[in-house]
């Protein structure tokens, strides 16, 4: 029961994070099309060839590496990471 519980749990946790996540990104996507002008006043096409576009995927490219790379290391190595 407890290791029924523990996944549970840890989904839950999973999809809260997520949640937020795309809030943040709703916010993010907002914010860049203020920096562009407003949000009314530039297209879809102009802002995803904007350079602060390409700076944001650069930036979250960088981010999925490193949550990838997090998510192969074993948890014993990763404690010891997060410790440091």
């Amino acid at each position: 029961m407890g290791c029924l519980y523990a996944h549970i749990e840890q989904r839950y946790t999973r999809l809260l994070t997520m949640e937020k996540r795309l809030i943040l990104f709703e916010e993010l996507i907002h914010s860049i099309a203020e920096q562009m002008g407003g949000a009314d006043k530039i297209t879809i096409s102009q802002f995803l060839n904007s350079p602060e576009y390409e700076m944001f995927k650069t930036m979250l490219g960088e981010s999925l590496v490193l949550n990838a790379n997090r998510q192969l290391l074993p948890d014993k190595q990763l404690n010891e990471q997060n410790a440091a």
